[in-house]
């Protein structure tokens, strides 16, 4: 019984380890450290210098070039709308600001560029040095207000709010002790620097994925199922514990001689 407490407050130290990388988790997307010299980044893809692509209105046409700059067509879609009005807004940044977030965010910095002021290269981002991986992301609506934008938990954000019980808890905290951890590098990064972490096919459909990026809100919040789950599997072998040392006080405790009442 003692070794099976020892063993629990292991995982538990084990999925505290999981909570802190969570905290420095990366996108998954690719992060271009030379300034974009190599390619751009659209919409979350990248693409090599030169290369053509479809805008993500579905009908305007982009190119990369040199510098990571992304130019588009604008003319108006088939849909018969007019043209949107686009500009350049702030995006989230990093969920846990740290030293890590601090530098370059591998997109290509901001010159002329500024929030609110408007664009014409929809899904175009540039590096403002905001810090906190904060970029400038040219878009049609803020990023940070539309529906799976920056993560937002005061309750008069959400609708349909329903708390796990027991048993989705511990659903869900099994499925964050059988990810796979896995070493690679990013086949645009020209530093061809290591990481550690999980593979997003590896694990989908999962709260921790959200399309080609981690979702950080949702990993961190499965990391904390796991030790919601852990704290009450150690509180009942504690209180079992507690419980076994009880009666074997009283097997040790010594019998008082019974006195044969006849006086023998």
């Amino acid at each position: 019984m003692v070794h099976a407490l020892g063993r629990s407050f292991c995982v538990r130290l084990l999925v505290f380890a999981v909570l802190g990388l969570a905290a420095c988790a990366q996108s998954s997307e690719p992060p271009g450290a030379d300034g974009g010299t190599s390619g751009c980044t659209y919409a979350g893809t990248h693409y090599a210098v030169g290369e053509s692509f479809t805008s993500s209105d579905g009908c305007n046409q982009c190119s990369c070039g040199a510098g990571g700059q992304v130019a588009c067509t604008a003319r108006a879609c088939a849909d018969g709308g007019a043209p949107t009005t686009l500009h350049w807004y702030k995006t989230c940044g990093a969920p846990v600001c740290g030293p890590q977030f601090d530098g370059p965010t591998g997109k290509p910095l901001c010159t002329t560029e500024h929030s609110g002021d408007s664009c014409n290269a929809k899904g175009a981002e540039c590096d403002p040095s905001l810090g906190c991986a904060v970029s400038l992301i040219c878009a049609a609506s803020d990023p940070t207000r539309n529906p799976g934008g920056c993560p937002i938990s005061r309750a008069r954000f959400k609708d349909d709010i329903r708390y796990l019980d027991a048993q989705e808890r511990a659903q869900v905290a099994e499925q964050l002790l059988a990810t796979p951890l896995a070493r690679w590098r990013y086949k645009h990064d020209p530093a061809r620097s290591d990481h550690v972490g999980f593979i997003i096919e590896d694990v989908e459909p999962s709260p921790s994925v959200d399309g080609d990026k981690v979702n950080l809100y949702g990993y961190t919040s499965m990391a904390v199922a796991a030790l919601q789950v852990q704290a009450e599997q150690i509180r009942a072998l504690q209180a079992e514990l507690r419980e076994q040392q009880r009666q074997l006080a009283r097997l040790q405790r010594p019998r008082t001689p019974r006195h044969d009442t006849k006086g023998n």
